[in-house]
Parts: structure tokens; C-alpha cells; sequence
């Protein structure tokens, strides 16, 4: 499986695995992404397919906006793959520390954020709709450890 760069021709199969996901984003929403400043959108690839979708604003801080897996692909490492490779490209941009949002009901979500490193550091109350759900706010540093003894 191949990680790239989104870009337009990518936007309408981008769309039809959001259709899949929770609480899905449209494809006008999906197409501004590749305009954001500052944004970094990946494309999980195989054989021709894609696979599933990431993005994300860069800052000192960063934010993972929306990640979604096709679901003939989920539960092999798609996810894990794409998030690595973005957690990599907001480091080089000078990021220190990845923060998401996640229903508190996707539980699989959850476990892949924690088995990746990420710790829940806040909660936001019925901030999701349709159905109505709390969003777990999680955290990651991004800055590399080093052995370096004084």
C-alpha cells in the first residue's frame, strides 16, 4: 500500500468512502481541504484504489480533521499507515503535538489512537449530532525522543 499526496482526481472515491464512515464530510468539504494554508492531505493507495483518506492543519500544534478508512480495508493497517506518514509530515513542518477529536463511541478508533500513542486530554460534551455524541479529545507530542544523558 502506498501513502501519497490527495489531490483532485482523488476528491469523488475520497467522497464515497466518507459515504461509509461517521459523520461523513460532503465532497465540496472534501475538495476545499486541498485548498486549505497550511493543510496536509494523504491518500492511502492500493492497486489502483483508494484505500482510505487523512487530513490536517499544521502549526506549532496540529490537528487531525478527518480520517477515514474504505471498509473492505479497515482492520489491516490502513489507518495506522496513513496516520504515521502524517504525524511524519507535521513533525518535518515543525509541529510538536497532534491533537484529535473522536466519537466516545467508536471504539475502535479510540483503540487505534491509544495503541499509536495518542492520550485522551479532554472531552467535549454532545458535540457531535446524528446521533448525538461526546468528543473525546486526544494528544500526542510529536517531538522525537532523544538518549542524550547530562
Amino acid at each position: 500500500m502506498a501513502i501519497r499526496p490527495m489531490c483532485h482526481r482523488d476528491v469523488i472515491d475520497v467522497a464515497f468512502i466518507e459515504q461509509a464512515s461517521s459523520s461523513p464530510w460532503p465532497e465540496s468539504l472534501i475538495a476545499m481541504e486541498l485548498e486549505r494554508p497550511r493543510g496536509v492531505q494523504l491518500v492511502a493507495v492500493d492497486d489502483e484504489t483508494v484505500a482510505g483518506w487523512c487530513c490536517a492543519m499544521t502549526g506549532q500544534e496540529s490537528e487531525l480533521l478527518k480520517i477515514a478508512v474504505r471498509p473492505s480495508f479497515r482492520r489491516r493497517g490502513t489507518g495506522a499507515a496513513l496516520l504515521s506518514r502524517l504525524e511524519d509530515l507535521c513533525r518535518d513542518a515543525g509541529s510538536e503535538v497532534m491533537f484529535l477529536e473522536v466519537r466516545s463511541v467508536n471504539t475502535i478508533a479510540l483503540g487505534l489512537y491509544e495503541k499509536l500513542g495518542y492520550a485522551r486530554v479532554g472531552c467535549r460534551k454532545k458535540y457531535y449530532a446524528d446521533p448525538q455524541d461526546d468528543a473525546l479529545i486526544l494528544k500526542k507530542s510529536l517531538l522525537k525522543e532523544t538518549n542524550i544523558t547530562k
